[in-house]
């Protein structure tokens, strides 16, 4: 697993994440969720490289957002697609998404989790959290932007 830094990151996180996806992941190392994405992107903002996710309110890894801190977003190598399905599909209110998935969990200093199947992984501090306006939305699938501070 490597930990990336957002000052190393080019177009081609953006590209893995949209094509590839991957998991979001907060809480805390006795109680957390991880979900999949892949709407978001880097820039920069506030004279920081930010990285930033869309959730979806209804979602039960945005109740952990919302409350900690600290998320990470990793990328999984090409043989763990599945995880993808069952952390896209199911919710971790009903089922252990670990037990189903099988993944690692690695715990960072700042109580974060991250995955040893995971070929990068990028450690988060929540720095914003916006509702996303329900007009720009055609569906009323509405999603809140969260954005981490950088490093």
């Amino acid at each position: 697993m490597t930990k990336g830094n957002l000052n190393n990151l080019d177009k081609s996180f953006v590209q893995n994440l949209s094509n590839n996806w991957a998991l979001v992941t907060s809480g805390a190392s006795d109680n957390y969720n991880m979900m999949t994405v892949n709407w978001g992107g880097i820039g920069f903002l506030w004279n920081k490289p930010v990285l930033f996710i869309f959730i979806r309110p209804e979602r039960y890894t945005f109740e952990f957002i919302e409350k900690y801190d600290y998320f990470s977003l990793s990328f999984l190598k090409d043989d763990f697609s599945n995880v993808h399905e069952v952390c896209g599909m199911q919710s971790g209110r009903y089922i252990n998404k670990i037990k189903e998935t099988n993944l690692n969990p690695i715990i960072t200093k700042n109580g974060c989790m991250l995955f040893e199947e995971s070929i990068l992984s990028v450690e988060c501090k929540k720095i914003y959290s916006h509702q996303m306006s329900q007009m720009n939305y055609e569906n009323h699938e509405f999603h809140s932007m969260i954005k981490d501070k950088g490093s």
